[in-house]
């Protein structure tokens, strides 16, 4: 090898060596990591909150105007005492706006909503009434149509019978009801208590059966002796046997308290309602479900045509069928809820169970009102 090649072999190895060299002893470089794709970000639930609708500024309006009225007048047989004072406090808390509850038995009232139609001087704005008094007042044509309008009737499914009960759409079920006799438990033993109505021809219970006088119509025992007519339960023939047994009294509230004090042994026409609050002051007073069936009826509200305080009226038709409304009237009266999910307050001692249940449908309510008009309580038990 010449000397020259030598020495160009030795500089090449000297400065690979120089090279490695400098290389082992820089820093280190930062490795970069592969690219890793963002994750996209789920997409939010949508907010479920239903758009607002021309029905929801439609009745934001009658809230309103409602508001500036601020009373309504209600004639009703059921919002009385502690009860009627809980629904108008409620109800006055919630929108402001006053109620004044005027008692009124089912054929008082009919007979104030009549005057009032017929002279166009409407005083009440809210009928609170029993299924008969609001048939008859229904058919008459005094009933406003509000079951259209109300956002509580929108869903029905959250009751647990159909609140509209007329053809109409005027007559609202506010809460459904017993009527059977009830019977004092110091005159009344349990072995002899009635099992059937038929049981009651027995002389041993003339001059003790107390019932309203069926012939004046308004709910009580007219409304069991229609409703078993029209469902051919019993005829004619065994009320017209039953006739002499009985003893009439004016007032149905007071005939319970008459059984109560122990004058009378049984109150042929008592329900859930009427009685509870006499059980709950300790009134010795027992329901009693009889063979041919326990009578439903419906207590009922109506908002009146030409109401002098129209949108309360309605506005307060819905809060009686909304829960906050339900709870507040089934807790002050102690009974059990139209509404699913409302907690019955029905007393222990008011309770029943039915062998059997009659209800008591339109047309059963209307045929009764017929049965009036036709003078067939006159047939049956005789003239006044």
């Amino acid at each position: 090898m010449s000397k020259r090649k030598g020495n160009l072999l030795v500089a090449t190895l000297v400065a690979v060596i120089v090279l490695v060299l400098v290389l082992s002893c820089a820093p280190a470089q930062p490795i970069s990591p592969p690219a890793i794709s963002t994750p996209i970000a789920a997409t939010p639930a949508p907010i479920t909150t239903p758009v607002a609708t021309s029905e929801d500024a439609a009745w934001a309006k009658v809230v309103a105007a409602a508001k500036k009225e601020g009373v309504v007048t209600v004639y009703s047989f059921y919002y009385v005492g502690d009860t009627g004072r809980a629904l108008a406090k409620a109800f006055q808390e919630r929108y402001g706006i006053r109620v004044e509850i005027l008692a009124s038995s089912g054929r008082q009232t009919v007979e104030k909503i009549r005057v009032e139609q017929a002279i166009k001087q409407p005083v009440a704005d809210v009928v609170n009434a029993g299924t008969s008094s609001s048939t008859e007042i229904s058919i008459a044509g005094f009933g406003e149509n509000v079951s259209q309008e109300i956002p509580n009737l929108k869903d029905r499914s959250v009751f647990l019978v159909d609140p509209v009960y007329s053809p109409k759409g005027d007559v609202l079920f506010t809460s459904l009801d017993y009527v059977t006799p009830a019977v004092n438990t110091n005159l009344v033993k349990p072995a002899d208590e009635p099992k059937s109505f038929k049981d009651f021809l027995d002389p041993k219970w003339k001059g003790h059966l107390l019932a309203v006088d069926p012939r004046g119509g308004g709910g009580g025992v007219f409304n069991i002796i229609a409703t078993m007519r029209y469902f051919k339960i019993l005829d004619d023939d065994y009320w017209r046997q039953l006739a002499p047994q009985m003893v009439y009294f004016g007032a149905l509230q007071e005939q319970f308290r008459a059984v109560g004090r122990g004058e009378f042994k049984v109150a042929l026409d008592a329900s859930v309602s009427t009685i509870l609050p006499l059980i709950a002051e300790g009134a010795p007073l027992k329901l009693v479900p009889l063979d041919e069936g326990t009578i439903t009826q419906g207590e009922s509200t109506i908002v009146i045509k030409g109401a002098p305080h129209p949108n309360a009226a309605k506005l307060f038709a819905d809060w009686i069928l909304s829960a906050e409304g339900q709870e507040v009237y089934v807790k002050a009266a102690s009974l059990s809820s139209m509404r699913k999910g409302v907690p019955s307050y029905i007393i222990p001692a008011a309770k029943l169970t039915p062998k059997k249940i009659v209800n008591r449908t339109w047309d059963a309510a209307q045929a009764s009102n017929d049965y009036l008009k036709a003078g067939v309580m006159d047939q049956i038990f005789g003239k006044k």
